[in-house]
């Protein structure tokens, strides 16, 4: 089977025309979306001659072909137009309505005129289940209570530090207290009252 690109090769060459270039823009090159999402894939391209097709693709250029009529697309996938596009458009997006975590992955748009076909370099469409959410959710909580934790753990430490200080400070209190008590009245006493020897002759 010819494919559109071989049709549009031979066209060119039997009637002499130049084909165009196309350059078809994807930006942004990353969405994020959660279950049950509308999302919306851009595209736009520069062609001025009449474009017969606006195709898009799964994973590569040849992958599964995204439409409203086929396979687990079937009944979601929309062209989108903006409210205030001109006359002249050249946007090629698509809604795709609903998401699933199974439509996540890499889509490429594809831009086919009379005599010319491009690729754009795609936009990877990354679908989070309502569950990651909640559990996302339930991770930063913990965070938090452990960062927590981790505060009232150190305040603590730094009480218990301040209290052996404490203790060890008035233990050498006491000590000091209890040899000047004891020692220095024995050096009073003697002191006042030397002790006399007596020689014998």
């Amino acid at each position: 089977m010819v494919g559109p690109g071989a049709i549009v090769w031979i066209l060119s060459v039997a009637t002499g025309v130049v084909a165009e270039k196309i350059a078809v823009t994807q930006d942004p090159s990353t969405i994020a979306a959660t279950e049950g999402d509308t999302v919306i894939i851009p595209c736009s391209h520069n062609a001025t001659d009449q474009v017969w097709a606006n195709d898009w693709f799964k994973r590569a250029t040849n992958g599964t072909y995204v439409s409203n009529y086929t396979g687990q697309y079937r009944g979601r996938v929309f062209r989108f137009k903006a409210p205030d596009a001109p006359a002249t458009d050249m946007d090629a997006s698509i809604q795709l309505n609903n998401v699933r975590f199974n439509d996540s992955g890499l889509y490429v748009c594809r831009v086919t005129t009379l005599w010319s076909e491009a690729y754009g370099t795609g936009t990877y469409l990354t679908v989070n289940g309502k569950i990651s959410v909640t559990i996302r959710m339930l991770i930063v909580a913990l965070l938090v209570l452990l960062e927590g934790c981790i505060v009232l753990v150190i305040m603590l430490l730094v009480r218990q530090s301040h209290r052996d200080k404490r203790k060890r400070y008035r233990s050498v209190k006491t000590h000091t207290s209890r040899f000047r008590d004891r020692f220095f009245p024995a050096v009073i006493r003697q002191l006042n009252h030397p002790t006399t020897t007596t020689e014998q002759c």
